[in-house]
């Protein structure tokens, strides 16, 4: 096998293994975000989504520098990984405050499929941003 089809396999592999870990990572930040928002109202769009994105970062964080990358941990790894989270949580955040409102008020969807069909939205477009800065930045192998 060539040096080529074995990357290929590789990024294969790897993209899998990212969006496992990501969709467990999301599970939780959803859970978070709709007990907080929803079920028990003590927190707004934003604070709900910042709690729950905290927690499902530093879950994604660890599964994937260890299982998806195959990584050694280390201060700049940790660094840049959380800088790049910080930086996509800016567009997560903001997709997410645009689009609850107009699914939620403006087309008066359900509340729980309002906060689904944001969040959702919102998390798969961080979710490529992250894979290819992890990828080809941070976890860069050579």
């Amino acid at each position: 096998m060539d040096a080529g089809h074995k990357r290929s396999d590789s990024l294969r592999i790897q993209a899998a293994r990212f969006t496992t870990a990501g969709i467990a990572a999301a599970v939780i930040d959803l859970v978070v975000t709709w007990v907080l928002q929803v079920a028990f109202e003590v927190l707004g769009t934003v604070g709900a989504r910042t709690v729950g994105w905290v927690l499902g970062t530093l879950f994604a964080y660890y599964l994937n520098r260890r299982w998806t990358f195959s990584a050694r941990g280390s201060k700049r790894t940790f660094s840049a990984t959380m800088l790049v989270y910080v930086l996509t949580y800016a567009v997560n955040i903001t997709l997410y405050r645009l689009l609850f409102p107009v699914l939620d008020e403006q087309l008066e969807l359900n509340v729980n499929v309002s906060l689904l069909v944001a969040f959702i939205v919102a998390q798969a477009v961080v979710t490529v941003l992250n894979f290819v800065v992890q990828r080809w930045l941070i976890f860069r192998r050579g």
